[in-house]
């Protein structure tokens, strides 16, 4: 899949999330929700996601990154 089908396949199922929700499930009820019980580690997520899509940090740091290099070196070491 490539990063734009990936984006895309992200923005239908955003979308159809909110169009067919119950009341009070949309995502960002959710947030409001993990704000109240998280609000530290809610903001945090945020600001790595967003760091990290605006290419904010150094490879070495970014969470994202690191985990798509582990993953990668599992797979070619195990051949998955």
């Amino acid at each position: 899949m490539t990063a734009r089908q990936a984006w895309i396949l992200l923005f239908g199922i955003t979308l159809a999330h909110e169009l067919t929700a119950r009341p009070g499930e949309l995502l960002s009820e959710e947030v409001d929700r993990q704000l109240i019980a998280h609000r530290w580690a809610t903001i945090g997520f945020g600001a790595v996601t967003v760091a990290h899509l605006y290419n904010l940090l150094p490879e070495p740091v970014d969470p994202y990154h690191q985990a798509s290099r582990l993953v990668r070196y599992i797979s070619e070491r195990w051949s998955l």
